[in-house]
């Protein structure tokens, strides 16, 4: 790995920044007005939403974390600029773990099989104490040990470098390797078993060998899509997922929309228009 140059770098335009950032916040009050708003109209959806807000973020962060691997195994020049994207994205893992503790308080909510009417399923009963709150709660807490492991000295390595104080010869920087190699095989292994814990146990009788693989594949394109494709065609994806996702449920398959469903819609709507008035 050639060695690089990083403390020559700086930030460009603290000026757009600051603005995106001003625009992330009102976006996020909005985004807890409305959240407020289906509270009150069914708060049973409560609980899911805080599941599906936890995995998107943490989807993120992880995302970022295996590219930022990826890249300092590969090495180069090339790789520099979106390594800082990267690095960025990881540190949501901190953050991961505060949007998993609502998670983790509606377990019993959230999934059927932490009920005591979740016996009765055979898979369930198969599994014994593996599906069980304790384990769970356990294996969550060793998962995000190894991510944020990971993420904190390549982080923390990263930030001395910049400084001149650590990785300035190419026999240095291994220590960045020693870290990677083995950390994206453990995250797509840990990840696998995240995503049978987290969401595929929502329905404890259905299984799937590669739906690990799928949400890894996942989060590494989410996140290279943010690093390589526009911001507003990115965010615009984003955004409108839910809403397609919910139309094609009820064009193809029957599934009824009540009036938070078209509230969401319209929110939706709404913020594509905010973000290419904001682009132009």
């Amino acid at each position: 790995m050639a060695v690089m140059d990083t403390q020559t770098l700086s930030t460009i335009d603290s000026t757009g920044i600051g603005r995106l950032q001003t625009r992330g916040l009102i976006a996020a009050v909005l985004g807890l007005v409305v959240g407020g708003v289906g509270v009150l109209m069914d708060r049973s959806q409560l609980a899911p939403s805080l599941l599906i807000a936890f995995w998107f973020c943490n989807g993120l962060g992880l995302g970022s974390l295996a590219l930022l691997m990826l890249q300092h195994m590969t090495g180069g020049q090339w790789g520099l600029v979106s390594r800082r994207i990267y690095e960025a994205g990881a540190r949501m893992l901190p953050l991961s773990v505060l949007f998993f503790l609502p998670v983790a308080f509606f377990t019993t909510t959230i999934y059927v099989w932490a009920r005591p009417e979740g016996h009765a399923f055979h898979a369930v009963e198969h599994r014994g104490a593996y599906m069980s709150v304790q384990w769970f709660l356990i294996r969550a807490a060793v998962y995000f040990a190894i991510w944020l492991f990971c993420m904190w000295n390549l982080d923390k390595w990263s930030a001395a470098q910049d400084r001149g104080e650590t990785a300035t010869t190419e026999a240095d920087t291994r220590r960045f390797r020693v870290v990677s190699a083995p950390g994206l095989l453990i995250y797509v292994l840990s990840m696998s078993l995240a995503s049978v814990d987290w969401t595929m146990s929502l329905n404890p009788e259905w299984y799937s060998t590669i739906y690990g693989l799928i949400q890894v594949v996942g989060q590494g394109l989410m996140v290279y899509a943010i690093g390589h494709l526009s911001p507003l065609l990115v965010g615009i994806g984003l955004l409108t997922q839910p809403a397609i996702a919910a139309a094609i449920g009820w064009l193809a398959y029957g599934e009824g929309l009540d009036a938070l469903d078209v509230l969401g819609m319209i929110a939706i709507g709404a913020a594509v228009v905010l973000a290419r008035t904001s682009e132009r």
